[in-house]
């Protein structure tokens, strides 16, 4: 879905902060929830602490957020929109 599309009055910048939060979002509810081990065994104790799944995927946003960051601004390279993917890495070095 095309963010811009969608909210027509947000500007770049805008649109693609709520482009992150979305793959944050699905990164968090889709893929670590189904196939990460420790990410499974936190979501079953917080469920077991009385967490709601809305609360517990602000968590798992959050500390993937905190996880990426670092990585981003290590390598600038990255924020870029290469080809068509915005998450496509520098090609590596020949020789």
């Amino acid at each position: 879905m095309n963010a811009d599309a969608s909210w027509p009055d947000l500007d770049e910048a805008e649109a693609r902060v709520l482009k992150i939060q979305t793959k944050l979002h699905q990164w968090a509810a889709v893929g670590r929830m189904g196939w990460d081990p420790a990410t499974r065994a936190y979501v079953e104790r917080r469920t077991t602490e009385g967490l709601s799944k809305k609360e517990i995927l602000r968590c798992l946003k959050r500390y993937i957020a905190r996880e990426l960051f670092p990585l981003l601004a290590r390598n600038p390279a990255l924020l870029t929109h290469r080809q068509t993917c915005p998450a496509a890495t520098p090609p590596l070095p020949t020789g």
